[in-house]
């Protein structure tokens, strides 16, 4: 199953042009978000995340992979598969993956559990 999460969303609300969903919000399957998205809870899914710009006032749990352009997460990033960001995100908390691949800077203010590779941007 996959859920589409764009301006029609239920429980979805704009304010100043952002769109926030207040509360946990729990994913059963794979998930698309297609707008630019706060979550004032925890952001969990049982499937594989792709989104443009997310902000998680508390913790993420993903049992597949996330693929996001970027994000950031007050909390922790427990993620069981592949995490892949292409511009500079934050995460405050501990994160966990399997593999990481960031084209841009990541700030972690916890640990980095990477089970796996880290693929970062080549310097010249």
């Amino acid at each position: 199953m996959k859920t589409t999460i764009d301006k029609n969303f239920a429980g979805l609300e704009l304010k100043d042009g952002v769109y926030h969903y207040s509360g946990d919000l729990k994913i059963d399957g794979n998930a698309s978000i297609y707008e630019n998205l706060i979550i004032d809870g925890d952001l969990t899914a049982t499937g594989n995340v792709s989104a443009d710009k997310v902000i998680v006032n508390g913790n993420v749990s993903i049992n597949e992979n996330l693929d996001v352009e970027l994000f950031c997460v007050l909390g922790d990033i427990t993620v069981k598969g592949d995490i892949r960001t292409r511009r500079t995100s934050l995460c405050y908390g501990d994160l966990k993956a399997y593999n990481l691949v960031r084209d841009d800077f990541l700030y972690v203010g916890g640990n980095i559990n990477i089970k796996g590779k880290k693929y970062t941007p080549s310097s010249f």
